[in-house]
């Protein structure tokens, strides 16, 4: 078997989105295959540095930085290849032999690319993101800002074969002499621990902490305004702060309304995540539509969906097209703002429990047809057949 050899700076096994990405992508690899190995970064690898492990069948070998603050900061901002490069000579990739990216970090790339044209060796890379500044003094964060962008603008245009994970980025890199394709978010739907049933109390959910690109502040003004006399919870994830200090950023009667009906959780881990799921029904997921949410295509929607949650999302790019299509296109936000979200919740309000668990089961059986991995296995069969001519 060819080995696909994938470098990357998640947090694998299921320490991050992108890795949860990459178990999927390297579970399909298996099946058409090929034998995909993952070199995973992390802050601390319990003294298993550099030796191989497995993961749900999936081999991976962990790289960690020097102790020392000089010596990590050299490492992650310029020498981080070298991590790779060392666990790559011992790999000794031949021709037959696949190195794949899956990163944004610009020294990586690069090392990688050169160690890859040197050796002839064919190389690839998954983009999963379009970096768009945010108003910041910092100048770390304007330096960030400017690395990424040459990476997205520069570095990935060098590499001859890419999976973007939207179409809005298939397009942007279809215009450079590149085999690329559209590989989506993907998730592996499970069969059901238990079935849906009706439930007095709506229970909402949005997963992984706030980020720059989803709107929690709007989601919780929102609730605090239409879920007034209705029995419900919303669940946040990854918060590792006290609810109150939380809270205290909201206007007061944001605050009134959500210490009734807000949940805080720290970080969680898969399992535990697993378990909440089970409880929710609904994930609300606010978008500004920006190049950033169109080149995107979040995990929260495929795997949330997974386990029964219906989605409340704005109609961006691929997911909302294709949500669109799918599902009840009543609870799709055509425009990003309050009024738009008000009339989607106030629907959800007036929902029978009926309603909501037969929403539920077809939420469910489109995440199986739409969102799992196995859905893709016959493209990208064709597509590494292209690579490799067999």
């Amino acid at each position: 078997m060819h080995r696909i050899i994938i470098c990357t700076d998640e947090a694998f096994p299921r320490g991050s989105a992108g890795a949860n990405y990459l178990l999927y992508f390297a579970k399909t690899l298996i099946d058409i295959g090929y034998t995909p190995i993952i070199i995973a970064y992390t802050e601390n690898a319990n003294g298993l540095a550099g030796q191989m492990q497995s993961f749900e069948n999936v081999s991976y070998i962990l790289v960690e930085p020097p102790c020392g603050k000089l010596q990590h900061f050299y490492t992650f901002n310029m020498g981080l290849h070298h991590l790779y490069l060392s666990i790559l000579q011992q790999l000794k990739p031949t021709q037959q032999d696949i190195l794949w990216l899956y990163t944004a970090e610009l020294p990586l790339i690069r090392g990688v690319r050169r160690y890859a044209v040197a050796r002839g060796l064919t190389l690839g890379a998954c983009v999963v993101e379009w970096y768009t500044a945010y108003p910041s003094e910092s100048i770390t964060e304007k330096w960030k800002y400017h690395r990424y962008k040459k990476v997205y603008k520069k570095e990935f245009t060098k590499i001859q074969n890419l999976l973007s994970i939207s179409s809005w980025l298939n397009d942007y890199y279809s215009k450079f002499n590149v085999h690329t394709m559209v590989l989506p978010m993907m998730t592996e739907v499970k069969p059901l621990k238990r079935i849906f049933k009706p439930s007095e109390k709506l229970r909402f959910i949005y997963p992984g902490g706030k980020s720059n690109k989803d709107d929690v502040d709007m989601l919780l003004t929102v609730l605090s305004e239409t879920g007034k006399n209705y029995n419900y919870e919303i669940h946040l994830t990854g918060i590792n702060q006290d609810r109150e200090d939380f809270l205290d950023q909201y206007p007061q009667e944001v605050q009134q309304e959500m210490r009734k009906h807000l949940v805080l959780h720290g970080w969680l881990s898969y399992d535990e995540l697993e378990n909440l799921y089970y409880e929710m029904d609904f994930l609300v997921l606010l978008r500004q539509k920006s190049e950033t949410t169109l080149a995107n295509f979040p995990s929260k929607i495929p795997e949330t969906m997974g386990y029964g949650i219906i989605p409340i999302v704005n109609n961006i790019g691929d997911y909302g097209a294709l949500l669109y299509k799918a599902f009840n296109k009543e609870l799709l936000l055509e425009q990003y703002s309050e009024v738009e979200c008000i009339k989607c919740l106030q629907k959800v309000f007036r929902m029978q429990p009926e309603d909501i668990t037969q929403l539920k089961n077809s939420v469910y059986k489109i995440a199986n047809d739409k969102f799992d991995y196995h859905n893709f296995e016959s493209k990208l069969r064709v597509y590494f057949h292209d690579i490799s001519g067999e």
